[in-house]
């Protein structure tokens, strides 16, 4: 985790972290704001994969970093999970962050370098609003050029976008959403890891599996 203070106009700096909400949090005193921040590097650097290299990177086979076992988390909560290439050169988190007034909602995500945001998939959460361009940067986002994507969708990592890019998720990658446990099962498959973590699914009252 990063720390930074900016003494710079609120309406200036609010610009500046436009995009990355959700790793945020602001604290605003007078001219004064501490930008406590996950993601630091989007903010001093805004570091971009080239899509052939980060597609090489998502395409790794991967495994555990370790033989320690997980709680899936709570609602409220969050859990990230560090894993690594099979041949160990490669390091990457995967993140699980549960909703916590409404059960069902998920969200689990691939990063890299602590910053880059690969593959991140969200489940009964808000719809996402897509870039709106004159050509999207591949065919099969054309689609969904400028439009409202409900849940569940997936961002996928787009160069010069990052995770900005959502489309609808496909059955055949991920068969049942309403089982936040099998979802994860999937997802794992979906990023590669083909040597998952241990992870335990603990039911707490009015919850579902």
């Amino acid at each position: 985790m990063g720390i930074l203070v900016l003494r710079h106009p609120v309406k200036k700096v609010l610009q500046w972290i436009d995009g990355i909400h959700h790793y945020t949090e602001i604290i605003k005193s007078s001219n004064t704001i501490l930008i406590i921040c996950i993601m630091m590097f989007h903010l001093v650097g805004n570091k971009m994969l080239t899509q052939t290299k980060a597609d090489a990177l998502i395409n790794l086979p991967k495994k555990n970093n370790s033989n320690e076992s997980y709680n899936f988390p709570f609602p409220g909560d969050f859990l990230s999970i560090p894993i690594i290439s099979l041949d160990e050169q490669e390091k990457f988190l995967l993140d699980i962050n549960r909703g916590n007034i409404r059960l069902s909602k998920c969200t689990y995500q691939e990063r890299y370098q602590q910053s880059i945001i690969f593959i991140r998939l969200d489940v009964d959460g808000p719809p996402h609003s897509n870039p709106e361009i004159e050509t999207a940067p591949f065919p099969f986002l054309e689609d969904y050029n400028g439009q409202i994507v409900d849940c569940p969708h997936i961002h996928l990592y787009i160069e010069g976008y990052m995770d900005k890019w959502a489309i609808p998720i496909s059955s055949s990658d991920f068969s049942d959403t309403k089982s936040l446990y099998n979802t994860l099962e999937d997802f794992f498959r979906y990023c590669n890891v083909v040597e998952p973590p241990k992870i335990y699914w603990r039911q707490t009252l009015n919850e579902f599996e």
